[in-house]
């Protein structure tokens, strides 16, 4: 089983007495951390727009983090590649693999917030199409010498992209939970990333049940080199219960967060004064947050489940806790829950 620490997003609360330069600075003193912790990969992500500052940029932050370390690899999990320009997505992307002595990892989706698209003028109708084609485009682009390129949204005439990554590239990810994203991600990438969590659907299932739909289509059709990467909030404490009652209230946050921003979702249900006693269980249940002994316990189920190498995105950075609350819980991660799958 792999590991991957994050999500690296450096969110400043509006209520929060940091400034944006602690906040990054703490981000790469993290990252520095993950790696002394022996997690395997660290992952930043990109919205914008958010009055937090989750972060919108990143590949520079990628490539920030690329320099700090030396082992770990970096990935983005994920760039939401229908908003970017591809010639620049794939010189970018081959700077930061150039920066990182190819330790990175470029994961992408569709998006989802539609004041994104509008603001970066990106028809949403067309973000499938164009991730496909996106990820096509950068694969060749990192190839020697000149190309054109004839897709139904991307059309280039002898091109040349500048510089040329280490080793052909870095491998490409998609993310999504729905069939057709995971169907994306076997036919047109090196690895899926799924996501868990608890949804507000009717037909309410357990985190374990999300989970096993992505890695039963996935089941026989990719090959040993393919990741299969599970993203989940995670926050552990030599307590169960401490564990929880310090991550509750910033798991709230994020969650009204992405409502706020989102269409169709009703950001005042994730007021955590008036959340039912049955939501917040749902919610825990959709975390992966307990002492060490049961984080183990939960991960030995998904590692089950999978065909091959499992890679836990642990998204352990979250914005209401503080430099040291997520230093200690990496350093315990990292003594206590990665040992127990070497």
């Amino acid at each position: 089983m792999e590991f991957g620490y994050g999500l690296l997003t450096a969110q400043r609360p509006p209520e929060s007495d940091r400034s944006y330069e602690q906040v990054y600075d703490e981000t790469i003193r993290l990252a520095q951390l993950a790696e002394e912790q022996g997690f395997d990969a660290v992952w930043t992500s990109e919205h914008h727009f958010f009055d937090d500052g989750y972060s919108p940029s990143v590949l520079p932050l990628s490539a920030a983090l690329a320099q700090a370390t030396d082992r770990v690899d970096i990935g983005t999990s994920i760039a939401l590649a229908p908003l970017y320009d591809p010639v620049r997505l794939a010189e970018d992307a081959a700077t930061v693999d150039l920066l990182s002595g190819g330790r990175f990892r470029l994961g992408v989706a569709n998006g989802y917030i539609d004041r994104e698209f509008e603001v970066f003028d990106s028809p949403k109708a067309q973000r499938a199409k164009r991730v496909v084609e996106t990820v096509e485009f950068c694969r060749r682009a990192w190839q020697p010498g000149s190309f054109s390129f004839d897709g139904d949204l991307l059309q280039y005439e002898d091109l040349r992209v500048e510089p040329t990554p280490a080793d052909g590239g870095p491998p490409i990810y998609l993310g999504g939970t729905s069939e057709a994203a995971v169907e994306r991600a076997i036919r047109r990438a090196d690895g899926h990333i799924g996501i868990v969590y608890y949804d507000e659907a009717e037909s309410y299932r357990s985190s374990y049940a999300q989970f096993r739909d992505n890695a039963d289509q996935l089941a026989g059709r990719v090959d040993e080199d393919f990741t299969t990467a599970l993203m989940q909030y995670t926050h552990v404490t030599p307590d169960a219960e401490a564990a929880w009652d310090e991550l509750r209230p910033s798991l709230v946050y994020s969650r009204r967060k992405y409502a706020q921003h989102a269409t169709n979702r009703d950001a005042s249900r994730w007021e955590l004064d008036t959340m039912s006693d049955e939501r917040l269980s749902r919610l825990r249940d959709g975390a992966l947050v307990g002492d060490p002994t049961t984080v183990i316990e939960r991960l030995q189920a998904y590692e089950d489940a999978v065909d091959g190498e499992l890679h836990v995105l642990a998204r352990m950075w979250h914005p209401l806790l503080g430099y040291e609350a997520h230093a200690d819980a990496l350093r315990l991660f990292g003594e206590k829950v990665i040992p127990a799958f070497e």
